[in-house]
């Protein structure tokens, strides 16, 4: 029996009824085939592309910014983790380059805090809750209302500051904190356990835990 082998050649529809000598209801049925077997090819490929991309977005903490934020609160509530830079801060970019990159830190921050990067010397208005906070002179730079709330008025970066489902504070870090370090602090946080242990209670359990 010759084949088809090229789909893209125009030949008449009865011209290969007859030399093939088939029943017209069995070469459709064959064409129906053919193109069942594309459109599966083509519905694989796209599930490939959306899984690669969905993994590709979990190889980096899934920043939002507070107009985010406050839908996903009013939605479902979660701890909140800000953490609070600028554009010059050194130790800023070595937290993001290296603390913020591992593997362990990505997988916990993403799945227990709706995380927030905020510029503390940011001079667009930011809008959260019915209020908008903007740029004010402050020291040599200027400060964002907001940042200055959340760090109540003392302005160090980077700064980590933990909120509660809430929205309450529950702790600020000034600081660079490497991955070791802040996996420890966003464990102790997200897990509770700073409800009912101190933290260098917590330290040790941990450290016990994880030590080979």
């Amino acid at each position: 029996m010759r084949k088809v082998s090229n789909w893209s050649r125009v030949i008449p529809y009865a011209e290969i009824v007859q030399a093939n000598r088939l029943h017209p209801l069995a070469f459709i049925q064959i064409v129906y085939l053919g193109i069942m077997k594309k459109i599966q090819q083509v519905l694989f490929l796209a599930t490939a592309l959306f899984v690669g991309i969905t993994l590709s977005a979990q190889d980096s903490i899934q920043w939002m910014s507070f107009s985010e934020l406050e839908v996903a609160m009013d939605q479902q509530p979660k701890k909140v983790l800000v953490f609070v830079e600028t554009d010059w801060c050194g130790w800023c970019r070595k937290m993001k380059n290296e603390s913020f990159k591992d593997a362990d830190v990505i997988n916990y921050v993403n799945k227990n805090y709706y995380p927030v990067i905020l510029n503390g010397e940011e001079k667009e208005t930011i809008t959260y809750r019915g209020r908008a906070y903007k740029w004010k002179p402050s020291g040599r730079r200027g400060a964002n209302e907001l940042a200055i709330e959340l760090l109540n008025g003392r302005m160090g970066y980077p700064t980590i500051i933990f909120l509660n489902e809430s929205e309450q504070i529950l702790q600020t870090l000034p600081g660079y904190k490497d991955a070791k370090m802040f996996y420890k602090i966003i464990t102790f946080f997200g897990g509770d356990h700073f409800k009912d242990t101190t933290w260098e209670n917590y330290q040790e359990q941990f450290n016990a835990k994880n030590t080979p």
